[in-house]
């Protein structure tokens, strides 16, 4: 009987040894913006440090402003540090400036808000050429009743106080970190809890309208993407962006009860391939059946493969232009194709997408890669590779004009009299009518939706489209 409970151990053992160390509801770091110029917050503690840690309450309703002000021009070299001084304080009626001791004496830094800004100052010979990044940028603090304080090159850091810090209109969970970036901006990072932050992923990537099962299976699959994907922004100061480009995350202003429960139901879980997180991609709608990752970023991924989803709402979509705006946007994106007069789907890959198509020009043929294609005629309104196409005439009939010009027609312009009733004729618009959203690989959101309404619950979904996964708990 002792031999059983230690071979029991030792599988357990075995089974852990391999898995990620994830601390219990570990917080992340999000990039909320990284434009920032001008930044105006309120609620809770403010912390800072110059030469000490500082921290100050902020009264309640109370509002705070941050500009970030970078060199961009310089004086002279001063020799008198008095001299200096003096001409500081008479510009700091206008503009922060800060004296700068140097090797033969001093210089006298002036600060402006705008890349480009003149600044006032009428002795414009005097100015010296100034690189950003040569001295460190000053964040000016602004408190009520006008009370200043100038960071050098320092962060400031928010905590939520009774209220949750706001920073414009936008109300956060946990903390607000700003920070000058590499960008000659200022950037507001929000540091939360994994679980909080959910809360403010989950409805903005699925409406929180939908059946539980299927936001329970989007909370998993966010969740398991931010675990595997944490520290991708690291470079810019930050884990994972607020866009689509990591996940969407509108904050605590933009939850819903009904996501929250499924964040809470589904609390720690993460899904698993053998020992190693999967990194859980998803999209909208998969057209009937999901992809193969080589199809689409190259290499093989093991649970990232095709599956059938009849469950899936029939969906389609319809993308039409002009002849004219398709040429001038193959044009604009650098495709070399002359006079285009025709275009046609060259060749299918998996799931009935496209893989490229083929365009006829008076310059040959041209191959766009269908990817290519959606990004030259705006992915949000051509929403997958998985399109047919057809050419239409004035009446948005399918075009079936004669092949070349009439004879005798002339036109001035760059073709023009004999060589342009050579040129084939060309249609009127062009239409591009696909079914799917997304690039197709991993959960299809609308997927989850039929396979939650079929009575799926979410560990089912979720094994659906994650081929040979396991769903474990981290915290």
């Amino acid at each position: 009987m002792k031999v059983a409970w230690w071979l029991v151990l030792g599988f357990v053992l075995a089974m852990s040894v391999n898995l990620p160390a994830v601390s219990a509801n570990p917080n992340i770091a999000i990039g909320w913006n990284e434009r920032h110029l001008k930044v105006s917050l309120s609620g809770g503690e403010v912390a800072w440090r110059s030469d000490v840690l500082h921290s100050k309450v902020l009264p309640a309703n109370s509002e705070i402003q941050l500009q970030l002000m970078a060199p961009r021009a310089s004086l002279g070299e001063i020799s008198s540090q008095n001299a200096a001084l003096w001409l500081q304080r008479s510009f700091m009626a206008h503009w922060p400036t800060r004296v700068l001791s140097m090797a033969s004496g001093y210089n006298l830094m002036l600060l402006a808000p705008e890349p480009n800004q003149r600044l006032p100052w009428e002795a414009v010979p005097t100015y010296l050429p100034w690189l950003p990044g040569q001295q460190p940028r000053v964040l000016v603090v602004t408190f009520p009743r006008d009370e200043t304080v100038v960071l050098r090159d320092a962060s400031m850091v928010v905590n939520p106080g009774p209220n949750p810090v706001k920073v414009a209109k936008t109300t956060f969970r946990g903390q607000i970190v700003l920070n000058p970036n590499r960008r000659e901006m200022l950037t507001s990072v929000n540091v939360l809890s994994m679980e909080d932050y959910l809360r403010g992923v989950v409805p903005n990537e699925m409406p929180a309208a939908w059946s539980l099962e299927a936001l329970k299976a989007q909370a998993l699959a966010a969740r398991t993407y931010a675990v595997r994907q944490k520290g991708r922004h690291e470079a810019d100061g930050f884990d994972l962006c607020s866009t689509i480009h990591c996940q969407a995350y509108g904050a605590l202003t933009s939850e819903h009860p009904r996501s929250s429960q499924a964040v809470l139901e589904t609390r720690g879980e993460i899904i698993l391939h053998g020992n190693i997180v999967i990194d859980a991609v998803y999209h909208a709608h998969a057209g009937g059946q999901t992809r193969n990752s080589e199809h689409v970023w190259g290499g093989v991924t093991p649970y990232l493969k095709a599956v059938s989803i009849p469950e899936e709402p029939v969906m389609t979509w319809t993308r039409r232009i002009t002849w004219k705006e398709f040429a001038e946007r193959l044009s604009a994106r650098g495709f070399r194709a002359h006079y285009p007069y025709q275009v046609a789907v060259h060749n299918l890959v998996d799931a009935g997408h496209v893989g490229s198509v083929r365009i006829n020009s008076a310059s040959g043929e041209a191959f766009v890669p269908a990817a290519e294609m959606r990004a030259t005629l705006d992915r949000t309104l051509m929403r997958s590779t998985k399109f047919s196409v057809r050419e239409l005439d004035d009446l948005l009939l399918p075009f079936s004009a004669p092949l070349y010009q009439p004879a005798f027609s002339y036109e001035v312009g760059n073709f023009a009299g004999l060589y342009h009733v050579l040129l084939p004729r060309q249609p009127s618009f062009v239409e591009f009518i696909g079914q799917g959203h997304g690039h197709g690989v991993g959960m299809s959101q609308w997927g989850a939706f039929g396979l939650a309404r079929d009575g799926y619950n979410y560990r089912d979904i979720i094994k659906r489209f994650y081929t040979g996964v396991r769903i474990a708990r981290m915290w």
